[in-house]
């Protein structure tokens, strides 16, 4: 016979499933119709079947996760499991508002989140603006982009792991818990100055969180030495989402304005 390991609100609960049973004398009588085999608490729960009538065996076989909303009860009201809480039992009225509960939780860790931060200040544009093809006709991906207007930091623009940060500082991407993928590049053709007029902060493979800092860039420089500062906001895999919801207009704040809001 299994082995039973239940709180002790539940071990009563075993009693009432197993047979009619008293309590007298420090003892346990399991209520056959001879009531005649007494079994003390302890070897009720071992698998010693010994002294347990016919009725006591069946009652315990039966006690399991699927027999116990049907089987138990202590002083007329129904227990039930815990769910997701083996070995815990609640009487039925509480554990309407367990399960609850547990759907509710349930829910947020599954809850999408789909937010993307701006990663610096400065305009929205459509990415049909940015002065590249490969970003202005989505050949990469899909998203918006931010033309710039004083030095500042690139910031992580959703929590996730940085994927990526290239040699020379002045693209990154990174993967959200939800597998989205984004891709910022700050400006077009600033691979060709070999990283200057930027300085990395944080390292490929650390996890950070929406709003750290990741790389320092120089304004200034940048606009007298790049083809250009609008910097596309990308998400690579957008095919596998509904709706991006982008803003293509206004001023965002980096890591406060939300410039994409990816729909399942």
């Amino acid at each position: 016979m299994k082995k039973v390991l239940l709180s002790s609100v539940a071990a009563l609960a075993v009693f009432a499933a197993a047979a009619p049973v008293f309590a007298n004398d420090g003892h346990v009588h399991t209520g056959s119709l001879d009531n005649k085999t007494e079994v003390t608490g302890p070897e009720f729960f071992t698998n010693s079947e010994s002294g347990l009538t016919p009725d006591a065996k069946k009652g315990l076989d039966n006690v399991d996760a699927e027999s116990t909303e049907a089987n138990f009860n202590v002083n007329g009201e129904k227990l039930v499991p815990v769910p997701g809480k083996p070995g815990e039992f609640v009487v039925e009225g509480s554990a309407k508002d367990a399960k609850q509960e547990a759907k509710k939780e349930e829910g947020k860790a599954q809850e999408f989140n789909g937010k993307i931060l701006a990663p610096i200040s400065g305009k929205l544009l459509p990415l049909s603006e940015v002065p590249d093809d490969v970003f202005a006709q989505k050949v990469i991906g899909d998203g918006v982009a931010i033309e710039p207007n004083a030095s500042g930091t690139m910031l992580a623009p959703a929590s996730g792991r940085l994927e990526k940060v290239f040699e020379t500082n002045h693209a990154f991407s990174i993967v959200t818990p939800e597998g989205i993928e984004i891709f910022v590049h700050f400006g077009m053709d600033t691979v060709q100055l070999e990283g200057k007029g930027f300085e990395r902060l944080a390292e490929e493979g650390t996890v950070v969180k929406a709003g750290d800092p990741l790389i320092k860039y120089d304004y200034d420089f940048l606009k007298a030495n790049a083809k250009s500062i609008i910097t596309p906001v990308i998400i690579s895999n957008f095919e596998e989402y509904s709706d991006l919801n982008g803003v293509e207009e206004g001023t965002a704040v980096a890591g406060e304005t939300v410039v994409l809001n990816i729909k399942k």
